[in-house]
């Protein structure tokens, strides 16, 4: 009897315990991996299983340390657990934690952690990711959450181009956050504005690496969302030089910084995506020219969105009311000509036979059109003492429609526009009447406030 009682026991004890496994281990989710995209120079890793130099196509997986030498990098797909990496010259990195855990068809749970000792590495989290995943980089001064972000985070500092960074500094203080546009340098207090040729180096350098590990698709929303992020921070900062000067110098700055702001960063963006193209190694060749040739379909009217959404913020934050800030967008995106950087054909690559010739570029009208009202929405106040935010939400710009006659990743049917805006009302004269925009009447040929 008694032998009995103790062998059931024993079974259901078993059974409790094979249970609780079955139970608790999805929680840790399974493991996650990186495949290597991209070597450039010299590059070598560390992991369990051994070392030695890293080659394209390889796989890494948590523990794994990345090494690279002097004018080097490497890129790398983190897949579900963050898609984009670059880990730059000169840098050091440990790939501490790599796991990720489906909860639904559309959700996972991911868990990325890497500690950064030396140099510095480049993230670009395209899909966002949910609010019970975590995604740090340690670096010696801190760390930097994000979830959909890209940023540049190692020794010397962490900055923001997209997306808003939590940054929790190893000395104490209290948590920070890094807005776009701003840096939270090595032993600061508080992040401090980043300089606008320090954004744009990130921004090309993010743009090529996700050429490098992401999809057609990838590539076009974040030429997108790069490009207004550092239209808007270049058209903030023109906007604060003339805080001081009348209306009409105010109105004509704003108009004028983010039409050459985005006619300067879209070719930038296309550029560094072409150097990726003709560079890049067979097996992800197909993929980069693919990203390329949307890119460069949907060049106008990125630049002329880029310029209208710049403009529209930037107004909206110095007192513009929306209809005042979606006029001056329109006035903005109307001067903008972006020049599309021609491709250099690839050393052995035949032309695509019966290629289509990329669209004419739209109007100004259908530009503007696809402007999301909310980006005008004049912001809340914020605290004393915070840093003012600059740059849309990445989720209200829309997605770079891919041309439908593109084959390849990330292709498919643009979609339809809505409907243009309601023409502004006119003037004796006949002109289109801009009133109020920071004080005073324009017309469309006459934008500063008379």
């Amino acid at each position: 009897m008694n032998s009995l009682f103790r062998s059931n026991l024993t079974k259901f004890g078993t059974f409790l315990v094979a249970g609780f496994v079955f139970t608790a281990l999805p929680a840790y989710g399974k493991a996650g991996y990186a495949v290597v995209k991209r070597v450039v120079g010299q590059a070598s890793y560390t992991s369990a299983a051994g070392g030695g130099a890293l080659k394209e196509k390889m796989t890494l997986f948590q523990g794994s340390r990345i090494t690279t030498g002097p004018g080097s990098y490497v890129d790398l797909d983190l897949g579900v657990n963050g898609d984009a990496l670059r880990v730059e010259a000169d840098s050091t990195v440990s790939l501490t934690m790599l796991t990720n855990r489906r909860v639904s068809n559309r959700r996972s749970v991911v868990n990325t952690q890497m500690n950064v000792t030396r140099g510095s590495v480049v993230a670009n989290v395209v899909r966002k990711l949910s609010r019970s995943s975590r995604y740090n980089i340690r670096t010696p001064s801190g760390v930097a959450g994000i979830r959909g972000t890209c940023i540049q985070a190692g020794l010397s500092g962490t900055i923001a181009l997209v997306g808003q960074v939590t940054f929790t500094p190893l000395a104490g203080g209290g948590v920070q956050i890094i807005i776009p546009g701003f840096v939270m340098t090595a032993g600061a207090n508080q992040p401090v504005r980043a300089g606008v040729a320090q954004v744009r180096g990130v921004a090309q350098t993010a743009v090529q690496s996700t050429a490098n590990a992401g999809t057609a698709q990838m590539v076009s929303t974040s030429v997108q969302a790069f490009a207004t992020a550092v239209a808007a921070i270049a058209t903030d900062a023109a906007a604060q030089s003339v805080a001081n000067q009348p209306a009409q110098q105010q109105s004509q700055a704003i108009v004028e910084a983010s039409q050459q702001a985005a006619e300067q960063i879209v070719p930038e963006l296309i550029s560094a995506i072409q150097q990726a193209a003709n560079n890049a190694p067979p097996e992800i060749q197909q993929q980069v020219q693919t990203a390329v040739r949307a890119v460069q379909a949907q060049a106008q009217q990125v630049a002329m969105t880029v310029a209208a959404v710049a403009a529209g913020h930037t107004a909206a934050n110095n007192g513009a009311t929306p209809q005042q800030a979606q006029q001056i967008a329109t006035q903005a995106a109307a001067q903008t000509q972006v020049q599309t950087p021609t491709a250099t054909p690839t050393p052995g690559a035949p032309p695509t036979p019966g290629a289509p010739p990329p669209p004419p570029p739209p109007t100004p009208q259908q530009v503007v059109a696809t402007i999301p009202q909310a980006v005008f929405t004049p912001p809340p106040p914020t605290a004393p003492n915070a840093p003012r935010v600059v740059v849309p939400p990445v989720e209200v710009i829309p997605p770079v429609p891919v041309d439908q006659n593109i084959v390849g990743p990330g292709a498919g049917p643009p979609p339809t526009p809505p409907p243009p805006p309601p023409p502004p009302p006119a003037d004796p004269t006949g002109q289109p009447v801009i009133t109020g925009i920071l004080g005073g009447n324009r017309t469309a040929n006459n934008p500063v406030a008379n």
